[in-house]
């Protein structure tokens, strides 16, 4: 499994080692982690992803609102969705949704934020 491409995104966290174990699933390594933040880096570089804790209480009592969601694009979507359900990430019976020009799917971490991984298709597909 392999990213291609992620835009810079940052994120709430109410537990940064779950944070983190849930990266280092998907196969995102920690670059810098602190007891406030951890940010994350990708095989083949390109930006960052940085998490942070949520403050207790969060807005003075305010419900936790949800988080952020951000897009990881690849070449292989069967690969990664294999590679999700072997890691128990997500269920065997995740849904793909076939947009015009590409293909996702939607996973969360451990704080509800969404991630959505794309495949561009092919220009023959379109």
């Amino acid at each position: 499994m392999k990213f291609k491409k992620i835009v810079s995104t940052w994120l709430h966290s109410s537990d940064l080692e779950k944070t983190k174990e849930f990266m280092s699933q998907l196969g995102v390594s920690c670059m810098l982690s602190t007891e406030e933040m951890a940010v994350f880096n990708y095989q083949d570089g390109g930006p960052n992803t940085a998490y942070y804790l949520y403050p207790a209480p969060l807005n003075d009592g305010e419900p936790m609102r949800k988080g952020g969601v951000f897009t990881i694009q690849v070449d292989d979507l069967d690969e990664v969705i294999q590679h999700c359900s072997d890691k128990n990430l997500i269920s065997e019976d995740v849904k793909v949704h076939e947009r015009r020009g590409f293909k996702s799917f939607l996973l969360t971490d451990p704080d509800e934020n969404l991630f959505e991984i794309i495949q561009k298709k092919k220009e023959e597909e379109n």
